[in-house]
């Protein structure tokens, strides 16, 4: 039964090709605001190649799927069995010791039969929190999404990387996060 599905679960990640690293502002000879600044300058330059991304995959798009949270586009094609949007997020600079706004990924079941998902895990310092209805399913419906609300919260100023791993049907699927502490 299990080598029957297989061919289902096709995954798809909307992100980046290549994932680069915020600048190093401990180590620049710039002071901290400019570091501040060239971080900002970075974080946006990589919102904005998302954003480029994720406009050309709508485009190409013959026929939208069904709508994710805040009318995010659900999957662009019904022989996509499982998507997880979006591939990255990325923080604010957040001050230490306090937790960021939620950001959301949504997970999404394309097939016709229902899914496990189970509990996600966390590299780095990230956390569930802030909303989400994920939380508590033991299956994903078919044809139904779910969200997680990921916060982030650092006790250290520097750039800070991290994963969410979604467990879904049977799959462990990664998305990458970012955040600075100031």
């Amino acid at each position: 039964m299990r080598k029957l599905f297989t061919g289902l679960f096709l995954i798809a990640a909307v992100g980046l090709a290549a994932a680069q690293s915020p600048p190093d502002v401990l180590t620049s000879q710039a002071t901290a605001a400019q570091a501040l600044l060239n971080y900002k300058a970075w974080n946006e330059s990589k919102l904005a190649a998302h954003d480029a991304a994720i406009a050309e995959l709508q485009a190409k798009a013959p026929i939208p799927g069904p709508q994710g949270p805040q009318g995010v586009p659900g999957n662009p094609s019904s022989t996509i069995g499982i998507l997880i949007y979006p591939a990255m997020l990325v923080y604010n600079p957040q001050n230490i010791n306090t937790t960021s706004p939620p950001q959301f990924v949504m997970v999404s079941n394309q097939t016709p039969l229902p899914l496990p998902i189970a509990a996600p895990s966390f590299a780095g310092p990230f956390q569930l929190g802030g909303g989400g209805n994920c939380g508590g399913l033991t299956f994903l419906p078919a044809g139904q999404n779910c969200v997680y609300g990921v916060q982030f919260k650092t006790g250290s100023i520097g750039a800070k990387i991290g994963s969410l791993t979604v467990n879904v049907g049977g799959l462990q699927l990664p998305v990458n996060l970012e955040g600075m502490g100031q």
